[in-house]
């Protein structure tokens, strides 16, 4: 009867094991896991997880800097194939949105200066690291 039991109950509590581990394993959906995915050139899957980042965590800055940095990668990673004017106004157009996010923020601020850079307008670039630079010791 006991010896029943057991292979009654060990099925059921290896099944809501493994159900507990896929359920952490999908809530674990953070920044660092969306980095980790910029960082194995998984650029697609990357920004999508920053995407559902950023509809959580709206004013999260630091979400919008790391997908504009997605978007540099992904075009670095191929710049044959890849148009950089694309990969800049895209990640331009995040970053922009990172500083509304967080004006105190310096991250999208450096990040702005590397398209700047990237595009060859030297002047921006200078005024977005001087920005940057002016809130390193404010940043939240």
């Amino acid at each position: 009867m006991i010896a029943m039991k057991r292979l009654i109950l060990r099925p059921a509590v290896l099944l809501a094991g493994l159900l507990t581990i896929f359920v952490i394993k999908i809530k674990a959906q953070d920044l660092n896991s969306a980095i980790l995915l910029t960082k194995s050139e998984q650029y697609d899957k990357a920004e999508a997880m920053f995407q559902e980042l950023i509809k959580k965590e709206s004013t999260n800055s630091k979400n919008f800097f790391f997908l504009g940095e997605n978007y540099l990668a992904d075009y670095f990673a191929d710049t044959i194939s890849n148009s950089l004017t694309f990969a800049s106004n895209a990640a331009k157009g995040v970053y922009q949105k990172g500083v509304s996010a967080n004006p105190n923020d310096p991250l999208n601020y450096i990040g702005l200066a590397k398209v700047a850079y990237f595009l060859g307008d030297d002047k921006t670039a200078g005024e977005m690291r001087t920005k940057a630079r002016s809130r390193s010791n404010t940043a939240v």
